[in-house]
């Protein structure tokens, strides 16, 4: 399948009749896809719920965890059934703390960070347990700064044994055991995966429509362009 998806990419970047727009959109959408690092920013208070928190929050599970997903916004609505339906917990920030939270379900051994904001990952770092790992897998914009406890979290991560890391990039075999996660996760929750396939955009004539979605839509999880040309009769 992937050889046939690669001769389709070139052959429309070569045929005339394609718009450069169509074909910018085109280059955009691969490279999107490809890229190591995000370039739509994940704006979301803690770990999600956008598609890597949720795909975090799956692979998790799947595993046996847990989990404990943390966003502002309340419940309910597609992003926390999405949590609730792998049997994961569903918390808002919007009337309580990341640390009050931890107190109520932790302590935490891992926390998953995507949300592009640098306020969070310092309320994280001061919530994680003993012995635990914060993984940053978002980036923050601007040149911001923010008061925080430091002489606590210093004293915390030095005498707690606590550690945190950056993850942009993955290997091969990652993706490989992405896909077996994706096989498992449709045995053990069938149909979880194609809920994430909010917003389909039919061919490549409305980039302006694929980035709405992706800026403005708060209940578009995946924005996809479908190709597929549709059948009559």
């Amino acid at each position: 399948m992937i050889p046939n998806v690669v001769l389709l990419f070139k052959d429309l970047l070569k045929d005339p009749r394609v718009p450069r727009s169509s074909k910018a959109l085109l280059v955009g959408t691969v490279a999107y896809i490809v890229s190591p690092i995000d370039l739509i920013p994940d704006f979301v208070p803690f770990i999600g719920p956008v598609d890597d928190a949720l795909l975090a929050a799956l692979v998790l599970r799947l595993r046996g965890l847990d989990v404990t997903v943390l966003s502002r916004r309340p419940g309910p609505y597609l992003k926390s059934e999405l949590v609730e339906a792998i049997e994961a917990r569903y918390v808002s920030t919007s009337s309580t703390s990341i640390r009050e939270v931890a107190g109520r379900f932790g302590p935490w051994d891992l926390i998953f960070e995507a949300t592009g904001a640098a306020g969070p990952v310092f309320e994280a770092a001061d919530a994680l347990g003993k012995n635990g790992v914060l993984v940053q897998s978002s980036i923050t914009s601007g040149d911001g700064s923010l008061e925080v406890p430091g002489d606590r979290i210093n004293r915390q991560f030095v005498l707690g044994n606590k550690v945190m890391v950056g993850t942009v990039n993955a290997s091969r075999d990652d993706f490989l055991r992405g896909v077996d996660d994706m096989v498992k996760a449709e045995a053990f929750f069938p149909g979880w995966l194609g809920r994430l396939l909010t917003t389909p955009i039919q061919g490549l004539g409305d980039p302006e429509g694929v980035i709405s979605h992706l800026m403005e839509d708060p209940e578009a999880i995946k924005v996809f362009v479908d190709l597929e040309q549709p059948r009559h009769g």
